[in-house]
């Protein structure tokens, strides 16, 4: 798939930091971001994280306080790639990013499109990073992140023998795909 993939220039560059276990996942969406975007780097594991400059850094985290804005545009994002249950400790206890600004998502319901989500607003790291680029860089960057992820899901669907169905929503920003009883 990563030969199929557009290449878009932002003026915000993404910076995902992996969780160790999330590199194996078939199911995992946050390396096609990184492979989407540019400027963007890939950091594995707690003992990469570099030190980030919080004037100019912001990580995308469910639980923040604020939500991202148009205003953010320009800085780096960093989004967590791993399980919520992964994430939420990555953002608390690694070194370089428990004492970075935390942004969250509009609130929004909406349904994962690949793994099975305990909460509605659980969504894949390549779900989040559509919402937030819409945000950060207009709707045509968003739109193109949202065809990487329904290609992905179809994709995957197809190898897996699932069956799609797309679920509509009221919310301007975005269709979303889901896969039929998850995968």
């Amino acid at each position: 798939m990563c030969e199929a993939l557009p290449k878009l220039k932002v003026d915000s560059p993404l910076a995902l930091v992996m969780h160790p276990l999330e590199q194996c996942k078939t199911t995992n969406t946050g390396y096609l971001a990184y492979r989407t975007l540019a400027p963007s780097r890939l950091i594995v594991g707690r003992d990469a994280v570099p030190e980030f400059a919080p004037e100019s850094t912001i990580v995308l985290h469910p639980s923040a306080s604020r939500p991202i804005r148009p205003s953010d545009r320009g800085k780096t994002l960093v989004a967590l790639d791993g399980t919520w249950k992964q994430a939420g400790r990555m953002a608390r206890r690694w070194r370089g990013l428990a004492h970075l600004p935390k942004v969250a998502l509009p609130e929004r319901s909406r349904q994962s499109a690949l793994r099975n989500a305990s909460d509605r607003g659980q969504v894949s790291t390549l779900q989040a990073l559509a919402i937030a680029y819409g945000i950060l860089e207009g709707p045509k960057v968003e739109a193109a992140l949202s065809e990487v992820l329904r290609e992905f899901a179809s994709r995957a669907s197809r190898l897996r023998g699932k069956k799609e169905s797309l679920l509509t929503n009221s919310d301007k920003w975005t269709q979303e795909w889901a896969l039929d009883g998850g995968l």
